[in-house]
């Protein structure tokens, strides 16, 4: 049995490396489809490990998640020797953007516009948002692929790589849940014709 379990180990070892260096190419062909729960305790340990390593204004930030794509942040900032905490709304948008330009969007109501600006003056002015986040226009928009991998140029490509096998992304919650449905085709390599000779004639 031990000897076994060895074999399969340095069999997929191959496999782990291609799949670090995003390299797909052993699993052409592949289609799966996923669903992805994160609990919101786990979101909320994983944010305050952010901040943690991120010496800024930004204290914390606690996520309730709701039924119907609906999420209430509250947000704990202190700058200046002043402290402040604040919450509001936001509706998660169910389309991630896949395979073109993958991004999470979360849209303050229409009714928030003041509160959308002033929330992007606040952000500019104090640097509150990581890097790969943005908010223009109510909308707070994360780039998955720099969420992901960080500011690493070399991770981040790796992490484009794996993102442009997902075909389609859609996001949904639960009451305490957030869940990502994942559709991911792996093409096979295009064959290539080899290049025609010219016929000989007499």
């Amino acid at each position: 049995m031990l000897a076994a379990t060895k074999i399969k180990i340095k069999i997929m070892l191959p496999l782990a490396e291609q799949l670090q260096q995003g390299d797909f190419r052993a699993f052409a062909g592949a289609r799966l489809s996923l669903s992805l729960p994160f609990s919101q305790e786990m979101l909320n340990q994983a944010l305050a490990q952010m901040g943690a390593a991120k010496d800024g204004p930004l204290q914390e930030i606690h996520l309730e998640i709701r039924e119907a794509n609906q999420v209430e942040v509250r947000l704990s900032v202190q700058k200046w020797g002043l402290a402040k905490s604040f919450g509001f709304e936001l509706h998660v948008e169910p389309d991630l953007g896949f395979p073109g330009s993958p991004r999470l969007k979360l849209a303050l109501p229409s009714s928030h516009a003041l509160l959308g600006s002033l929330l992007e003056l606040l952000t500019s002015a104090l640097g509150l948002l990581p890097g790969g986040v943005a908010i223009a226009d109510r909308v707070i928009e994360v780039d998955l692929a720099q969420a992901i991998a960080g500011n690493a140029p070399s991770a981040q490509d790796r992490a484009r790589a794996f993102l442009s096998l997902i075909k389609r992304g859609t996001v949904e919650t639960q009451a305490g849940k957030l869940i990502l449905n994942l559709q991911l085709v792996v093409e096979p390599p295009l064959e290539v014709e080899p290049p025609s000779v010219p016929g000989k004639y007499l």
